[in-house]
């Protein structure tokens, strides 16, 4: 290798170290540092003592755990199939060469890069009980009653994982 290829390599490390430096520290520290905290018992202000796999025992024994576990796996059943269709449809749609197709990538883009609290807000605003948007429009339509979109138990994780599919569907088409 010469001086200028030596060269080159120095700058690329030097460009790649801000990069490396931040996922060690805001990526792998936490991980690894909540995987060792879940083998202790620890409140934070005490000293912790380590207990093995019991936190894991008692998290898929008790009766809470096995409902989140359940809650998680429908929630993955509607979410996963739905986002990677609709992202692959919005790909094959948009690899078209049709004019406007950069305004469409865009557009099928921009919820992804949309901040999740801004569009939980504005989710939570359509999915309203009473002034909510969809509901209005159900009834407008004559369809339902107004739906608890998000305190009905029956229809509050399909909600959810609605509006993920939707936030996410422009990610899965890149």
């Amino acid at each position: 290798m010469n001086a200028v290829q030596r060269h080159h390599l120095r700058i690329a490390w030097w460009m790649i170290l801000p990069c490396t430096i931040g996922l060690v520290c805001f990526r792998l520290f936490p991980i690894l540092t909540s995987f060792l905290i879940s083998f202790t018992d620890w409140n934070i202000i005490g000293v912790p003592e380590f207990v093995g796999l019991n936190n894991y025992i008692q998290a898929l024994t008790s009766p809470l755990g096995v409902k989140v576990l359940l809650n998680t796996f429908q929630y993955a059943l509607v979410y996963v199939p739905l986002a990677t269709i609709l992202g692959f449809s919005l790909a094959l749609l948009v690899d078209t060469g049709i004019k406007g197709v950069v305004f469409f990538r865009t557009l099928y883009f921009l919820p992804f890069i949309t901040a999740t609290v801004a569009v939980a807000i504005s989710w939570k605003w359509m999915f309203a009980t009473r002034f909510g948007i969809l509901n209005a429009f159900l009834s407008w339509l004559h369809l339902s009653d107004p739906i608890a979109w998000l305190s009905n138990p029956n229809v509050a994780l399909i909600s959810v994982a609605v509006v993920m599919v939707w936030k996410d569907t422009g990610f899965y088409m890149v």
